[in-house]
């Protein structure tokens, strides 16, 4: 589909629209845009949602995740999946974005630099999963993995109450 002065092409076959009816159209393929993540921007005057709204959301995402110190009331399993999920996403992306023939570096390189920051929340959602400790001892530097709260084990044996059937549909449902 694109679109052109009063008049749009959808399959082949061209319509004259009024200013007002490719407007909204405009609209429409704005809102498709922010929401399916595709390139449908013709003008430069309509403001996608996510310019707006996407960097004051990951600022409060990130220092979410940041401020959480314990993962009780979490579902460590779904946390997991939530990261593998997006990591997985951020990689096609990356893969999409470097066999676009009608990038340039300069937008590969700001494409990267966005990617590592939508990226933060994924590595604080791990660091809050598995936590580990960095200490220095007599013989060097060593980690160790910090024990859980009673907290956080009692909202473990709460999350593995729940069955994989469960945990199925409600994943599939979203």
């Amino acid at each position: 589909m694109t679109s052109g002065s009063n008049g749009v092409t959808i399959a082949s076959r061209s319509y004259h629209l009024s200013t007002l009816a490719e407007n909204t159209l405009q609209r429409v393929c704005s809102l498709h845009s922010v929401t399916h993540s595709s390139s449908f921007h013709k003008r430069a005057d309509i403001i996608p949602r996510d310019a707006v709204f996407g960097f004051p959301i990951s600022i409060v995402t990130i220092l979410y995740w940041y401020t959480r110190r314990t993962t009780s009331g979490i579902s460590t399993i779904g946390t997991v999946g939530i990261v593998a999920g997006f990591i997985i996403h951020q990689i096609g992306s990356l893969i999409h974005a470097g066999h676009d023939e009608n990038i340039g570096w300069e937008e590969f390189a700001l494409h990267l630099i966005g990617m590592a920051w939508e990226i933060i929340p994924a590595f604080l959602m791990i660091r809050l999963i598995f936590p580990v400790v960095l200490v220095k001892d007599a013989r060097g530097w060593s980690i160790l993995r910090s024990s859980q709260s009673h907290r956080e084990r009692a909202s473990r044996r709460v999350d593995d109450q729940v069955s994989w059937a469960t945990r199925g549909g409600v994943s599939n449902s979203f």
